[in-house]
């Protein structure tokens, strides 16, 4: 079985959903050369399709995990992984979602700053907010939530950002 050369990203939410890609080397190239061989990637043991974006280089979407931490990441190829658990660099680290717990203003016009307060924010959070009229600042990414639109998002800490 391929070992992971490298991967990125190497964090993401316990929720699962993150894109992973990994970089397999030659010998994934050779597996790929083989008929009926199939590749998945094996996320703490939990197997997922991977899905070919080079010769030695798959994605894969990290599945849900229980906790925060790190896992190891792997290659199966026809369900099998290797005895040895050989994962790029420290493996991929689960992390919590962000939670909100107050808001500063309480109220204000479209356009206007907005500090928010809570636990496990991190660089790459997001303010949304639902319906309203005015979606200038909407992020068009696929997993924007129907309804919803987003603003300029600024991380300060892991317990406060600042929506504009």
């Amino acid at each position: 079985v391929p070992e992971v050369e490298w991967m990125f990203p190497s964090m993401g939410v316990t929720g699962g959903g993150d894109l992973l890609t990994l970089k397999g080397g030659a010998n994934l190239a050779e597996v790929r050369s083989i008929g009926g061989a199939t590749v998945e990637c094996a996320v703490d043991g939990t197997l997922t399709p991977a899905t070919f974006v080079g010769d030695d280089t798959v994605t894969c979407i990290a599945p849900p995990h229980k906790r925060p931490g790190f896992v190891h990441v792997q290659f199966a190829v026809n369900k099998e992984t290797s005895t040895a658990l050989a994962t790029a660099g420290t493996g991929f680290q689960y992390v919590t979602y962000g939670s909100v717990t107050g808001l500063t203003p309480r109220y204000g016009q479209t356009g206007s700053a907005l500090d928010v307060f809570g636990q496990h924010f991190k660089p790459w959070s997001v303010c949304w907010f639902e319906g309203g009229q005015d979606r200038a600042g909407t992020n068009n990414d696929a997993e924007q939530p129907s309804g919803y639109a987003s603003s300029t998002t600024h991380f300060v800490s892991s317990v406060l950002i600042k929506c504009e």
